[in-house]
């Protein structure tokens, strides 16, 4: 039951106009419910928070971290609500089984604490672009109920000395602080081996930086994911890191196929999508999305009732055309 205390203190923040106090405050009544394992309430609690009509709310809300030399006002965490469940993603089956442990983990955190243990929280995912990792780490938060801090490595890495250090113990912190999925893509910019000859210095203090930040961590109330299309080159070190690592292959034709049926199911289809999901094997989930969603177009602008398997295809003849052409080397002046 939530404290006469913590009602006060919300609503004389409520009456002094005073955004960040009244934000501060409701969250510190949802990670109650969270703490409780009242993930349904917690949801709810986060969902009227983000269409409240004051300043604050968890959807694609910039949350800024000023660098102490105020050099800059860049904003190093977007938060997001995320929305995306069970029906708008295909994983493969050893995947969904790692997810699916992550998630169970998560919700029966009050029992495992019982015995000493906690959830998984620091995860990387790892796999070619477009399969699917950015996509479950909002399903995560959507599941769990947590917000999505998405990390703009942009502003995380700085020319000055320092500030890097400075910006990634800032976004940790806030997940210790804070329950929520924070997302860490294209890692591998922070998280590059130090035995690379070719780089300075400063990208080795970037990886101590890393490795600092996620010893730090220990917090089983947030997940820490840390997502690579790279993960070749990443410090050896960082992988011991992590609690679990999850791996997201290209999509074999049975995942494909699963996957243009959920892009096609509110429109009309014409012809069996077999062939179009065997022609498809090895495209990743985002060009088979992006080739979809052309072909729906063209059939809306001439006012076609159906998409047909050879509007499909076409796309796809001229997708794969125009990857081929982009990587043919360019003759020399």
């Amino acid at each position: 039951m939530i404290s006469t205390e913590k009602v006060k203190k919300l609503l004389l923040a409520y009456r002094d106009f005073d955004d960040t106090a009244f934000l501060r405050a409701a969250e510190t009544i949802i990670e109650e419910s969270l703490a409780a394992n009242k993930m349904a309430e917690a949801k709810e609690l986060k969902k009227a928070l983000g269409e409240g009509h004051r300043s604050v709310g968890f959807k694609s809300q910039p949350m800024a971290f000023l660098p102490s030399s105020n050099r800059s006002e860049s904003k190093l965490l977007t938060l997001q609500e995320s929305n995306v469940d069970d029906n708008q993603i295909v994983l493969s089956k050893e995947t969904k089984e790692k997810i699916d442990r992550i998630v169970q983990e998560h919700k029966n955190k009050s029992l495992l604490h019982k015995h000493g243990l906690k959830a998984k929280s620091r995860l990387l995912f790892w796999g070619p672009p477009g399969c699917g990792k950015t996509l479950t780490s909002m399903y995560l938060g959507h599941e769990l109920g947590l917000p999505v801090a998405v990390v703009q490595l942009s502003t995380i890495i700085s020319s000055y000395l320092g500030d890097t250090a400075n910006h990634l113990r800032k976004v940790f912190e806030y997940a210790s602080t804070t329950p929520s999925v924070l997302l860490l893509d294209e890692f591998d910019a922070i998280g590059k081996s130090r035995d690379d000859r070719q780089d300075v210095g400063e990208v080795r203090r970037v990886v101590n930086s890393v490795l600092q930040a996620f010893d730090a961590f220990s917090s089983d109330r947030s997940l820490v994911i840390a997502a690579s299309n790279y993960q070749d080159i990443l410090d050896e070190a960082l992988w011991r890191r992590f609690d679990d690592i999850v791996s997201f292959p290209k999509p074999s034709k049975s995942e494909v196929q699963c996957f243009l049926e959920k892009l096609t199911a509110d429109i009309s289809i014409s012809g069996a999508m077999t062939t179009i999901a065997t022609d498809m094997k090895g495209l990743s989930f985002a060009e088979i999305e992006k080739i979809v969603k052309e072909s729906i177009k063209s059939v809306i602008m001439r006012g076609d009732a159906s998409v047909s398997t050879s509007d499909l295809r076409n796309h796809l003849r001229k997708y794969r055309s125009d990857v081929q052409l982009a990587k043919k080397p360019k003759s020399g002046k």
